[in-house]
């Protein structure tokens, strides 16, 4: 418009006063625009390294204490591969920096048999959370993240006594089921998610499918964990009981 106004004005003198507050506009422009980009600049690098050192703390308190070596000192009463016995509950805790649930032995009635076993946790990153089972020594025994970098969701579990010589880890991957569960929740079906459940080597890279992670239930939520092969038979699974145990925890009943 100050240019327009400019070339339309018919002395010389004014044309060129004219450019000049035209000109010092423009450079006014270009200053705060420059200004501004530099102000969203230096917000974007403080909140990149905020929640680099947030996440950075999350890791190695989701991690600390988890090591082969100490676990090869560990006795764990349901064995070193279990951990766990076949049947226990899951009772969501409250705790001020991170999510838990506690674990506590069952008969195969779902009866309460002992005191707690330790209890999983879930420390929430502003990158990815990381998840962990700890017993109730307070020894990590294993520990979980979500993966960045995949299509869909993708979650790693590492046990503690993870070596060399034993670099098998496990994998819950969304990957080829993505789109299948988009279209369940936009319906509403009875079976929600589903994943697929490996073993990894980590030296190798060579994957073992052990089976398909399901979530199913209306309002009883349920996970399963179903053969690889056509029967599809049920291994493992958990029942949401309740979702206000003691008025506002989850309860949650597991077989093995």
């Amino acid at each position: 418009d100050i240019a327009r106004c400019c070339l339309s004005m018919r002395s010389m003198s004014t044309r060129r006063s004219c450019v000049r507050v035209w000109e010092e506009s423009l450079r006014l422009s270009v200053y705060l625009w420059r200004y501004v980009l530099q102000i969203l600049a230096a917000v974007l690098a403080v909140g990149v390294l905020v929640t680099g050192v947030w996440q950075f703390t999350i890791v190695k308190l989701g991690h600390s204490g988890c090591s082969a070596k100490r676990m090869e000192a560990l006795e764990p009463e349901f064995g070193k591969f279990d951990l766990l016995p076949k049947s226990f509950v899951l009772i969501e805790q409250s705790h001020r920096t991170y999510s838990a649930l506690e674990v506590f032995p069952t008969d195969e009635q779902g009866k309460i048999t002992g005191g707690s076993l330790g209890y999983y946790y879930k420390y929430h990153g502003p990158w990815w959370n990381v998840y962990g089972l700890t017993d109730e020594l307070g020894n990590t025994l294993l520990t979980a993240s979500t993966d960045w970098f995949s299509i869909g969701k993708t979650v790693n579990i590492h046990r503690c006594d993870e070596s060399a010589e034993n670099p098998i880890y496990y994998s819950a991957k969304e990957t080829s089921h993505w789109l299948m569960n988009k279209i369940r929740k936009l319906f509403g079906s009875f079976i929600n998610t589903e994943y697929s459940f490996y073993a990894i080597n980590k030296e190798t890279g060579e994957k073992t499918l052990l089976g398909l992670s399901v979530k199913q239930g209306f309002q009883a939520k349920q996970l399963v964990l179903r053969a690889p092969d056509e029967s599809q038979r049920k291994m493992y699974d958990a029942v949401l009981v309740s979702r206000h145990w003691m008025n506002q925890f989850d309860y949650w009943l597991v077989h093995c």
